[in-house]
């Protein structure tokens, strides 16, 4: 993973309310972590795998996302990707503790990065 992006991470993650991560670099190898006992970590990369081809699975329709959110029974789950072929997942839990300003911060800086 390129040393930008691990930087970031490491500065940043975890935080309360963070259950899972994973990031895909331009290379396409995936580092993650999970942070809950509920999210193993193969299922972490799992569903980011699953999530992420559903995101490649919208660009064939011309559709350019750059953010993509999903909402389960126990995490929100939002995928941002950038043109270099970099992308990052955050899986939330639904807990009070979550700050939503933590979020976006992160989401902004990696896609600004």
């Amino acid at each position: 993973m390129k040393a930008a992006l691990s930087a970031l991470l490491a500065s940043r993650l975890p935080f309360p309310g963070l259950a899972a991560w994973a990031a895909r670099s331009s290379d396409r190898t995936v580092e993650h972590a999970s942070y809950v006992n509920w999210l193993e970590p193969t299922k972490t990369v799992q569903s980011f795998n699953y999530l992420f081809l559903a995101a490649e699975t919208v660009q064939l329709h011309k559709i350019e996302p750059s953010r993509l959110s999903w909402s389960f029974e126990h995490v929100n789950v939002h995928l941002v990707m950038r043109p270099d072929g970099e992308s990052l997942a955050l899986f939330l839990t639904k807990a009070p503790e979550l700050r939503r300003e933590d979020v976006e911060s992160i989401l902004a800086e990696f896609l600004n990065a």
